[in-house]
């Protein structure tokens, strides 16, 4: 690239001076050989400082709010204009429909502002931007007319906003930040440091009680043995967490109960108290963000009623009593709904119960378009993913990105269908099962339809049968289904399942099946050395479970303790929880796995798939009040066409935030099947090996303007 700027460099000086002759022979003299050729040299020996007054590289702002006035942290607008970058800057009421994405939170946007330089500042190829804390992620935005700005987007997994909290004057406040901005991992500038967000912030009391001070931030930095807990009713109110802040929970269910809008979770939480729900976000909850929560309790962790939300890098052990995700719907306010929230980069383990349960029930008390991604659950009593429907219906759910293993008894998926209430809609994509009594289970008491996608699915090592159903038709299979040996399905009635007891493809289903697949040699599996970050391990090994969030904190985000057997990866002895003689194991895959490594190929916009939303509408118009960017389909019925093999970039603000690839999204590539899908820094797919996957450009069709990305390391 930088050969290419080179060269494009000396032809546009040469044009413009060709015809004359040099008036004083000096590298300085525009005019002259001697400013072209080291000019060249500057560039393609990537020397970056000004050459005679021109700037080889992008001249950076200062670090201000990228909307005008909003210097509160919690501060939300609509998001109504052509990008995230330019809105009109008009607050939201809470009220707003579609997701997530129908706000920006402009509070979090700083922003910096890059212009000029003689490389090209009309294209985010190749540059990222880090503040000083490593607190932030950035995310490049093109300008309309020419320059690039670089928007705080969210929170790093593992950080807190809380560390940039300081005290002066008898008060706490953000302290500065300065912003560096890199171009193929060289610097190309670095601001001043400049203010951030102005709330007030007060310490959290320790006592708890009822939080009603709108935009204030409640900051968890007192070491506390019985933490009292909270009821946070104002919008835009949060509770920061300090790292290093050693909390221990007072016996009270919910702990914290959040029925506000536009309100925000951090933070580290251990307990040997059954906190059940550890996190309770109400019917009347809009807009709750949640970027980082480790938490080992008694009880459940987060029990949703609330709609719009942003759950990320949750990381949780239950082991006495409770399920991990909860969304339930009985006992809500007749005709109010849970829609719209997304849990992404889920590491959740040891849970005597559930790991995620949907449940609808009570009166038009539906639950909509609910998204899972990136998920590792491991270890649990009960089913790992239960989806019960009942009273009210459930649809357009998203699972993508994930394994699911070493369950105790039932299954992977557990669905069970109660007429008159109706599922529809339900993706399951790139999913590993494994060592589990059953892999997936579907069942309708009546004769019904779930709108069931399923697409690159692993079946590996279950007691009963890989796929059971009953009653259910019209499933589509598609991409790769891959079974251990010996595996077979169970059909009881229905039409057009798609599938048959071998495994082999059958009506609309496309799929490759491949039986007898390798699946244990994968992994990175069992750590024998020290975790680097873990307090707890020797050489890997815990002689027992340990409350304290700090077991959950590895080196790497897709290890968890798990149950030890010298006789093999996975036996019936690593299922359940583990409690004593417990050793790390690593979700990721070995840098020289050859069958879940870069099983999959590069998206295809000629062939996209469907995902059913949840809910019901008559035009495009109320699809958006659905789902941002559905389609009306007719009969009722929205729809998201999406890219196969690869998922939404989840904050990074140019999305609908529900983890499926759509028209005009930056998407990261999946190349692997299951979870981990690569670590390091994000890179153009296109200059990534073996595939070198490309940009889908602007098509006719249902998926069009996607920029691809990957990781620069795949495998350990």
């Amino acid at each position: 690239m930088r050969w290419g700027l080179s060269v494009s460099v000396c032809c546009l000086l040469v044009c413009l001076i060709s015809c004359q002759h040099a008036k004083f022979g000096n590298i300085c003299d525009s005019q002259s050989p001697e400013f072209i050729n080291t000019l060249i040299f500057k560039v393609a020996a990537n020397l970056r400082s000004p050459h005679c007054g021109i700037n080889v590289d992008l001249q950076l702002s200062p670090v201000k709010p990228l909307y005008e006035g909003r210097n509160q942290l919690l501060d939300y607008i609509k998001n109504d204009g052509t990008s995230a970058i330019t809105a009109s800057n008009t607050s939201c009421t809470g009220l707003e429909l579609g997701g997530y994405s129908a706000c920006l939170h402009a509070g979090l946007m700083l922003s910096v502002e890059g212009s000029g330089g003689i490389f090209n500042s009309n294209s985010c190829d190749g540059y990222f931007a880090e503040d000083d804390t490593r607190t932030l992620q950035f995310t490049c935005f093109e300008k309309e007319n020419g320059g690039l700005i670089f928007v705080a987007t969210s929170v790093k997994q593992g950080k807190y906003l809380g560390d940039l909290v300081i005290s002066g004057n008898g008060s706490y406040h953000f302290r500065p930040i300065s912003v560096s901005v890199f171009h193929t991992n060289q610097l190309v500038g670095k601001t001043q440091v400049s203010s951030t967000w102005t709330n007030p912030i007060v310490s959290y009391p320790l006592a708890g009680g009822t939080l009603n001070s709108p935009g204030t931030l409640y900051l968890l930095d007192q070491t506390s043995n019985s933490l009292g807990s909270s009821n946070i009713q104002s919008n835009r109110t949060g509770i920061l967490y300090k790292s290093n802040t050693d909390l221990s929970l007072m016996n009270t269910s919910p702990f914290f109960s959040f029925g506000g809008s536009f309100q925000y979770l951090e933070g580290e939480f251990s307990s040997l108290n059954s906190n059940n729900p550890l996190i309770s976000v109400t019917e009347d909850n809009r807009f709750m963000w949640v970027p980082n929560l480790v938490a080992t309790t008694g009880g459940g962790i987060l029990a949703v009623s609330g709609s719009q939300g942003l759950y990320q890098s949750i990381r949780t052990s239950v082991q006495n009593g409770g399920n991990a995700v909860s969304l339930l719907s009985t006992g809500m306010t007749a005709g109010k709904s849970i829609q719209n929230n997304t849990f992404s980069n889920l590491m959740i383990g040891d849970i005597d119960g559930r790991v995620v349960q949907l449940s609808s029930g009570g009166t038009n008390n539906h639950i909509f378009n609910q998204s899972f991604i990136d998920t590792v659950i491991y270890s649990s009593t009960d089913e790992a993913i239960a989806i019960s429907v009942a009273n009210s219906n459930i649809g357009g759910i998203v699972f993508k990105d994930s394994v699911v293993a070493n369950s105790l008894t039932y299954s992977a998926i557990s669905i069970l269908e109660t007429a008159p209430a109706k599922l529809s809609g339900l993706t399951i994509s790139n999913q590993i099962s494994l060592n589990l009594t059953s892999g997936i289970t579907l069942n309708t008491d009546s004769t019904s339809d779930f709108g069931l996608v399923m697409e690159n699915i692993g079946i590996f090592r279950v007691s009963n049968y890989a796929i059971e159903t009953t009653s259910v038709n019209s499933h589509y299979l598609t991409g790769k289904v891959l079974f251990s040996n010996g595996l077979t399905n169970n059909i009881v009635g229905g039409t057009n399942i798609g599938f048959d007891n071998l495994g082999n493809p059958t009506g609309r289903s496309d799929y490759f099946f491949y039986n007898n697949y390798p699946y244990e040699t994968s992994f990175v599996g069992y750590v024998f050395g020290d975790d680097l970050i873990n307090q707890f391990d020797s050489s890997g090994f815990v002689s027992s479970h340990v409350l304290n969030s700090n077991y959950m904190k590895f080196q790497n985000p897709y290890r968890s303790y798990n149950n030890f057997d010298t006789n093999g990866i996975f036996t019936d002895n690593v299922k359940g929880l583990c409690s004593n003689n417990c050793r790390i194991f690593d979700w990721s895959l070995k840098n020289s796995d050859i069958h879940f490594k870069n099983l999959h190929s590069c998206p295809d916009a000629s062939r996209p798939l469907l995902h059913i939303v949840g809910g019901s509408a008559s035009s495009e118009s109320e699809c958006q009040s659905l789902v941002r960017g559905s389609k009306y389909l007719g009969s009722n019925i929205c729809g998201i066409y999406h890219l196969r093999n690869a998922r939404e970039i989840i904050g990074d603000a140019k999305g609908n935030e529900n983890g499926l690839c759509e028209s005009k999204e930056d998407c990261l590539f999946t190349p692997n099947l299951g979870a981990y899908q690569g670590h390091g820094i994000l890179r153009k797919a296109s200059a990534l090996s073996p595939y070198h996957c490309q940009d889908i450009p602007i098509l006719p069709g249902e998926v069009s303007q996607i920029r691809l990305f990957g990781f620069e390391e795949n495998g350990y």
